[in-house]
């Protein structure tokens, strides 16, 4: 806990100036801290900070406590006690001199300050009253001001410090802060509804503050002076101690040049100039290697040029550990003095003659590998990715070494893993590796351990050899000691490398928990299919995971954190969407099959839609062109050959009947009104009975094979008002009145989303709208834009342009005059 942790902060060793001790105090803690408790943090540490300053004034982990009060104000500094926040703003300040960190965090607290001015007064009026309990004398304010972090003052400070005189009921207080009037009006900062006319006015009505006034005016020297100098000696008394140092080390390299140009220098002091090399050490700042070097050694070009030649010769020092001494190191959390001037000799070799690193043995890159798998170099450069290409089994060689010796160590975060599943470049090294690891993999692991054996188990699948990895996870899941997240995801890398073996085991041993889901649905978590192939997987597994899954999560949108409900749910959507782009009868059963599960009723809507999706890709992969007997049958009158026939078909005798209707002499159009008793139209009669009327008719002129029946079901249980059907294909007929409120929507709602999407469709469709005039209120209601259509065929003409190009291939509109003769009004 925090109240403990602090305890442990000591002076790094040398080998901890490079190794896991710094990493953890310079980045771990605050990343792995919770926002929560980053004020116990600066409570604690605040606490002991006088027995911590030696620690922290280390180089290296002098910015650990300003980093953490940088985050902590950020978060809690507003709602902060004033005493609790001078002493958070204290434990900032590891340095006991006047001055005040001026880089990185220490910026981002000073800007925090200053866009609080009232908190900044607090902060000082702390300060003084502190001083003013402990010192019977005077009062020194260096350590509040030092709180202050060189922020830019309030502009009304000089006002808010009379008036804090004023108010004083100590003698040392009133001087105090008079003296900072008499500094701000100096200075000309500060000032804001300040004047010396305001200062006289005040200071002449309070006794006290007028003796110090008078005692003021009269003085020669401003305190601001005075305390400028005193910053300044500080400042270069401790310029003065970095220049030795630096001159000291500078001279402790020209004594040690000639071992250097012998490439016998101590492993010790290549370390060092390897640091600076690569930016890790604070006293050699620079953008760049050289400028770096030129830093450590004062600008001294003959040194920096044999330091180079040094880093250059470590690769080929005698005195180099072997693949087992780095592992034991690492081991140890120690690191080999020369393996960052190692590396420094392989970029400085691939800067400047990258065709000499292929010459290099195969001991030598033993060591590199060595090297950067424990830890040394997390990049990956060109001699690596040459490696990789050039000898991978060297690279699977020493990566199945270091990698086992930290997986048997129970360490997180294994270096190598992540590239076996994920970087096409690693393809060879994985199918030589992922299955070794595995088999080096503890069957009881902790639970930080579970992501390196997904690596692996995705290497594996991606990569490995399928009858030997079915061999190996026949073993390793017939050992009944096994923790429940790793069987977990060896279960389902089983179900992927051989369903018919592993599914029903996953079904049982999931279907006993739901944490064992979740560890499932971890394996299977976002994005793994780009790392497996769980594409290939057929529709009966895809079935059991979707199953498995959607049981335990719904749908869930993102909201742009990625948990493993949302992974989860990406997943199920995604095998869904594997199962409706299949055109097989196993994936139309598989459908059929889940979207009736009630266990599924959250994912019920999608599962239909993927159902109907689904029977339309079927649909078009089983099309067949009719062949030459067919189309010559169709074209005798006989029976169509296909869908597209049938619609035309059926269009060409609605054409007929409408024609009939307006035209004949048997006054069909009364079957679509009520009449009178007279015989007279009163009104359209309903739209079913006008469906049964004109189907009575269509049924005695179309073919012997072709049936015409009210109310086709379709997708959804929709129904259409006439199904036309010819052996395994039909067509649905959407009827309307002229009149009807959805005359305009009817056409895509209905018909072509719900209708046509039926397999045995093929996407055909008629659309008929029965005319049957305008009067008595039975107006045409008006489409979306554009003028209302007065006429049968300006109806069709308009309902025609609202189709795309590709739905008028399929979709046919159709309007039949069955309105009153004019002679005969209603």
């Amino acid at each position: 806990p925090p109240s403990e942790v602090w305890s442990y902060l000591s002076i790094p060793t040398d080998r901890q100036r490079l190794g896991t001790y710094l990493v953890f105090w310079k980045w771990a803690l605050l990343e792995k801290c919770p926002d929560s408790r980053i004020a116990e943090h600066l409570d604690a540490l605040s606490a002991r900070i006088d027995a911590a300053r030696p620690m922290l004034d280390d180089p290296l982990l002098e910015d650990i406590p300003v980093d953490l009060l940088a985050h902590g104000l950020h978060m809690h500094g507003e709602g902060l006690g004033t005493k609790r926040l001078y002493d958070w703003l204290g434990a900032g300040l590891v340095s006991p001199v006047h001055d005040f960190p001026t880089k990185g965090q220490a910026l981002r607290i000073r800007s925090w300050l200053e866009a609080h001015p009232e908190i900044q007064k607090a902060v000082l009026a702390e300060g003084v009253s502190r001083c003013a309990e402990a010192d019977g004398t005077g009062i020194d304010t260096s350590e509040a001001w030092r709180r202050l972090y060189g922020s830019s003052l309030p502009e009304d400070f000089g006002l808010w410090c009379l008036n804090q005189a004023a108010a004083a009921t100590d003698v040392r207080v009133a001087r105090y802060f008079l003296e900072r009037v008499f500094d701000a009006m100096t200075e000309g900062s500060g000032v804001d509804g300040l004047s010396l006319e305001a200062l006289i006015r005040r200071t002449r009505a309070h006794p006290v503050l007028a003796s110090i006034f008078s005692e003021l005016s009269s003085r020669p020297l401003d305190a601001v002076s005075v305390r400028r100098r005193e910053r300044k000696r500080d400042r270069e008394h401790r310029e003065e101690l970095r220049r030795r140092a630096r001159d000291n080390r500078v001279d402790h390299f020209r004594s040690k040049e000639d071992a250097l140009r012998a490439n016998t220098a101590s492993p010790h002091l290549l370390h060092q100039i390897a640091a600076a090399y690569f930016g890790a050490l604070p006293e050699a700042p620079g953008s760049d290697p050289r400028s770096r070097l030129a830093c450590l050694l004062r600008d001294d070009d003959r040194l920096v040029a044999t330091a180079l030649e040094a880093l250059r010769g470590a690769i080929r020092r005698a005195d180099l550990p072997d693949v087992d001494e780095t592992i034991r190191l690492r081991d140890r959390n120690r690191e080999h003095y020369l393996a960052l001037p190692f590396m420094v000799g392989l970029a400085e070799t691939e800067r400047l003659a990258p065709d000499e690193l292929d010459r290099l043995g195969d001991g030598q890159m033993r060591t590199a590998l060595a090297f950067r798998y424990c830890g040394v170099s997390n990049d990956e450069p060109a001699w690596y990715r040459r490696l990789l290409s050039s000898r991978p089994r060297l690279v699977a060689e020493v990566l199945t070494r270091t990698a086992t010796a930290e997986i048997r160590g129970r360490r997180t975060h294994v270096s190598g893993l992540y590239a076996l599943a994920h970087d096409r470049d690693h393809a060879d090294v994985a199918r030589m590796a992922s299955l070794p690891l595995l088999r080096a993999f503890p069957i009881r692991s902790a639970a930080r351990q579970m992501i390196d054996l997904r690596y692996l188990l995705w290497s594996a699948l991606r990569h490995a050899d399928r009858g030997s990895f079915a061999n190996l996870l026949e073993r390793k899941l017939s050992r009944v000691s096994m923790d429940a997240a790793q069987r977990a995801c060896w279960l389902t890398a089983g179900a992927i490398v051989s369903p018919e073996t592993w599914l029903r085991p996953l079904e049982e041993f999931a279907g006993k928990g739901e944490r064992r889901v979740r560890h499932v649905a971890a394996f299977l978590g976002y994005r793994a299919h780009v790392y497996f192939p769980i594409d290939r997987l057929e529709a009966p597994a895809l079935e059991s995971l979707i199953r498995l899954l959607g049981r335990s999560f719904g749908p869930c949108s993102p909201s742009g954190r990625v948990t493993l409900k949302v992974e989860a749910s990406d997943r199920v959507q995604w095998m869904i969407q594997r199962l409706a782009e299949s055109p097989t009868d196993e994936a139309s059963a598989a459908l059929d099959a889940l979207a009736s599960n009630s266990a599924l009723a959250r994912w019920q809507a999608e599962l239909i839609r993927a159902r109907d999706d689904q029977r339309v890709v079927r649909r078009d992969a089983a099309y067949r062109h009719p062949d030459i007997e067919q189309i010559c049958q169709t074209l005798d009158g006989g029976a169509p050959a296909n869908p597209a026939d049938l619609a035309a078909l059926v269009v060409d005798r609605f054409g007929e009947l409408g024609d009939r209707i307006r035209n004949g002499n048997t006054d069909d159009w009364r079957q679509y009104w009520n009449l009178d008793p007279h015989g007279r139209p009163r009104e359209p009669r309903h739209e079913d009975p006008c469906r049964d009327a004109l189907l009575s008719d269509l049924q005695q002129c179309l073919p012997d094979d072709v049936e015409a029946q009210p109310e086709g079901h379709y997708a959804n249980d929709k129904r259409a008002d006439i199904r036309i059907s010819c052996r395994d294909f039909q067509v649905p007929v959407e009827i309307k009145k002229n009149s009807h409120p959805k005359l305009w929507s009817a056409l895509r709602d209905q018909l072509i989303a719900q209708y046509t999407r039926d397999p045995a469709t093929d996407g055909y469709g008629i659309y008929l709208v029965l005319w049957c005039g305008e009067a008595n209120g039975h107006r045409t209601p008006p489409p979306p834009s554009g003028v209302r259509p007065h006429g049968p065929d300006a109806l069709r003409a308009r309902l025609e342009e609202a189709l795309t190009p590709e739905e008028a291939r399929k979709i046919s509109v159709g309007v039949i005059d069955v309105s009153a003769p004019a002679a005969m009004p209603p």
